[in-house]
């Protein structure tokens, strides 16, 4: 995932400078060179260190540049990640170095198992995670601060891109990790990659964002569900500044032990893909078949119009005619009037009135 990955696998190569003070009287010269072990405050072997050829043990303050390798056996596994753990945490860690031979056989019985005690001093601003860029946009944070209210919803997962930086001067790679995350002292969250597949390797003193994005989880269990709303609002008008503390496990050399780590005020902010590494270039579809698109789903709201025609739409069929009324059925003809009568006979006239009688 990383652009420079550690190279190959070889326990971790050592440069130490000390300074020994030398009270008594006597002068070891010349002594040659001496070889020691570190041991931590568990007794446990983690490095092997010898001094150049030509040393002298003058009285006096004598400083010398050791050189050598990390030696972890399984057992000092744990011990190792203890002092790694507060060496990068700022803290001073103990050490007990033992001579084992020196070069001058007239010394060498007598430096043989001598003990010096020693001190690690701490690794100053060291700073693993320099930013956390969270894949969401604006309107996304939304719908999340939406869910976050849902009282059936107790974890709301999001994904992040990791602004990673190697505050070591020895290339190592991150195999997991298991991170509280909290804002203004109040729970918010966590991050818990057990196994990641591909570890995240980065070079000695190099940083940069990781092209994948990882699982987080927003929770207000255990913590402030008013304290996480607040910082979801905040993140739309900048960064807001997380702590994290939990535990890396890194391999380093030979040895993949599991360091404990905390650091505060880590930028949070919503992803910016100007920021991001190129993701690579898509491969040319075939010559034969047309890239093959994932329909789009349709937006909220009423459907879009559809594109325009590319040619004039043709025109619409006439209207049909309205439909006829059922023909009305035909006129009962009259019946035929009665031929004409001939006319009523005339009655026969009266006969004349009869005479008077004389």
């Amino acid at each position: 995932d990383s652009p420079l990955a550690p190279r190959g696998l070889a326990p971790l190569a050592l440069f130490v400078g000390v300074s020994i003070l030398n009270t008594a009287r006597c002068e070891l010269v010349p002594l040659g060179s001496i070889k020691m072990e570190v041991l931590a405050m568990e007794s446990e072997r983690v490095a092997e260190l010898q001094s150049p050829p030509s040393t002298d043990l003058r009285s006096g303050e004598s400083k010398l540049e050791l050189t050598g390798r990390t030696s972890v056996g399984p057992s000092a596994l744990v011990a190792f990640g203890a002092v790694l753990s507060r060496f990068l945490n700022g803290t001073s860690t103990p050490l007990r170095v033992v001579l084992t031979s020196a070069d001058a056989p007239l010394y060498a019985a007598a430096v043989r198992g001598l003990e010096l005690r020693a001190e690690l001093p701490p690794l100053k601003d060291a700073r693993f995670l320099e930013r956390v860029h969270l894949q969401l946009s604006f309107s996304e944070l939304s719908a999340v601060t939406a869910e976050v209210l849902n009282p059936f919803l107790d974890e709301i997962i999001v994904f992040a891109h990791l602004g990673i930086s190697n505050p070591l001067n020895a290339s190592f790679a991150v195999e997991a990790l298991a991170f509280d995350l909290s804002w203004h002292g109040i729970r918010v969250g966590y991050m818990q990659l057990p196994h990641i597949a591909s570890p995240i390797g980065i070079d000695a003193a190099a940083s940069f964002i990781t092209s994948r994005a990882y699982p987080a989880v927003l929770s207000a269990r255990g913590g402030d569900l008013s304290r996480l709303i607040q910082m979801l609002s905040d993140l739309n008008h900048g960064p807001v500044y997380i702590d994290i503390n939990g535990s890396l496990q890194i391999r380093a050399g030979l040895v993949s032990p599991t360091i404990l780590y905390t650091q505060r005020n880590v930028p949070t902010v919503l992803l910016n893909t100007a920021t991001l590494p190129p993701d690579p270039p898509s491969p040319p579809p075939s010559p034969l078949l047309p890239p093959v698109l994932p329909p789009p789903s349709p937006p909220p709201g009423p459907p879009p119009l559809p594109p325009p025609p590319s040619s004039p739409p043709p025109l619409p069929p006439p209207p049909s005619p309205p439909p006829s009324p059922p023909p009305s059925p035909p006129p009962t003809p009259p019946p035929p009037s009665p031929p004409p009568s001939a006319p009523p006979a005339s009655p026969p006239p009266s006969p004349p009135p009869a005479p008077p009688p004389p």
